[in-house]
């Protein structure tokens, strides 16, 4: 089994201060702060959603990520994580994981981004 995270590179502005817009983490941090607490990761890249450059990771070992998924969320200043996870090349299920989840589709995880 497999998880894959996608996570954007803007940081949310539920975490900037009045007047501050527009900050943006950088590739090469996320990539090392991931390693540092998850491992080195099966595969990770560089993509572009419709709004927001994001890094796309994916591991094996889902339940150590999950637990963490949470607190990284918060780290790096997202609203939210989208996970999904695979097994056999099927997606079985995802969710999107912050404290602000809920601003996006209520936390509802859709494949199509995926």
């Amino acid at each position: 089994m497999n998880i894959t995270l996608n996570i954007g590179l803007n940081v949310s502005n539920n975490y900037l201060p009045d007047g501050v817009e527009r900050m943006h983490l950088q590739y090469e941090y996320v990539k090392e702060y991931l390693e540092t607490v998850l491992g080195t990761p099966m595969q990770i890249g560089l993509a572009v959603s419709a709004t927001e450059r994001t890094v796309v990771v994916e591991y094996s070992n889902v339940e150590a990520v999950l637990q963490k998924l949470f607190w990284l969320a918060h780290e790096f200043k997202q609203d939210c994580i989208a996970y999904s996870v695979e097994y056999a090349g099927r997606c079985l299920g995802g969710a999107l994981v912050g404290n602000y989840a809920h601003e996006w589709n209520y936390g509802i995880f859709n494949e199509s981004y995926f």
